[in-house]
């Protein structure tokens, strides 16, 4: 469902379920249940990691959007490396950011196959 939203086709929205299954492709990349840090949120201390991370998902989308993302590239891959820049910026870990953007595709591109996070 997102994966091909995210690859193939034109993204001018973002539903709640696409940023929940979002949400768990990058709860998986983080590490899921064997990290210290669910969904990868680092910078606020919080009891409802996922909804800090759907928070950021559609801030982060709205801010691309906004900035002419849409207009100049269609196509969800631009807002994932948005959403990358934002959660593993490449000035601080160029290694971890590559990583981690392609992780979160593979997961959307398998996210049929994967469980959603609890």
């Amino acid at each position: 469902m997102l994966a091909s939203l995210l690859l193939a086709t034109n993204l001018a929205t973002l539903t709640p379920a696409q940023t929940a299954q979002l949400a768990d492709c990058i709860y998986r990349a983080e590490g899921g249940a064997h990290t210290r840090y669910r969904y990868g949120i680092l910078s606020v201390r919080t009891s409802q990691p996922r909804k800090v991370c759907i928070n950021t998902i559609e801030h982060c989308f709205v801010r691309w959007r906004n900035s002419g993302g849409f207009i100049r590239n269609p196509s969800g891959v631009a807002f994932l490396t948005e959403l990358s820049n934002h959660y593993c910026p490449p000035s601080t870990d160029p290694i971890g950011h590559t990583r981690w953007l392609r992780n979160v595709k593979w997961m959307l591109g398998h996210s049929e196959r994967i469980k959603p996070a609890k």
